[in-house]
């Protein structure tokens, strides 16, 4: 592995519903795992422990996807794509079985997006657990900055910029439309 190559974990686990006590040994033997594999960092889902009572995420598999291919190019950097997933065993633990988004077992999607957009691991079932790997070359970011910087060279500030409006504005007014000397002041001051 080269100095600017790093090892990295991204968990697809069922948490430990609701059991904080459990859920702390089971992200400590996760980390042990990922660490005897040589990662450098691991990656768990959002409300981990004691584990999210309403995966909201369990069939828009496809839509996170994009969205964190969407992070990754408008940031220039790796996205650590992590969910956690349900079993039967999650299902009647946490008495969901007529539930819209836990009725049954799935919900894992977890996956490495490079600077680019490219998922870098390949996809594993969404019922498996399992600890998904990723040696991440951050040359990968340069390079990726080369072609497209949206916060660098390939910006348009001649084309859009931000400006603040350091006047307060109400959100509701009283007259049916705006008063054209208040947004032509406006722009002259934003200049």
């Amino acid at each position: 592995m080269s100095a600017s190559t790093v090892r990295v974990a991204v968990t697809q686990a069922e948490p430990a519903w609701l059991d904080l006590a459990a859920g702390v040994t089971k992200t400590c033997d996760l980390i042990a795992e990922a660490a005897k594999n040589e990662a450098k960092l691991i990656a768990f889902p959002e409300c981990w422990d004691p584990g999210y009572p309403c995966w909201i995420w369990r069939h828009l598999c496809k839509g996170c996807h994009a969205q964190s291919q969407t992070y990754a190019i408008e940031s220039t950097s790796f996205v650590l794509h992590c969910t956690a997933l349900i079993t039967d065993a999650g299902v009647e633990k946490m008495k969901t079985s007529g539930a819209m988004g836990m009725y049954s077992p799935g919900g894992g999607s977890s996956a490495v997006f490079g600077p680019d957009g490219r998922r870098l691991t390949e996809p594993v079932n969404s019922t498996t657990e399992t600890i998904i790997y990723c040696d991440l070359d951050l040359d990968q970011i340069i390079a990726t900055k080369l072609f497209a910087d949206v916060t660098g060279h390939y910006s348009r500030p001649d084309l859009m910029s931000l400006n603040v409006c350091t006047r307060v504005k109400k959100m509701v007014c009283e007259n049916e439309k705006a008063d054209e000397t208040e947004v032509i002041c406006d722009l002259k001051n934003s200049k």
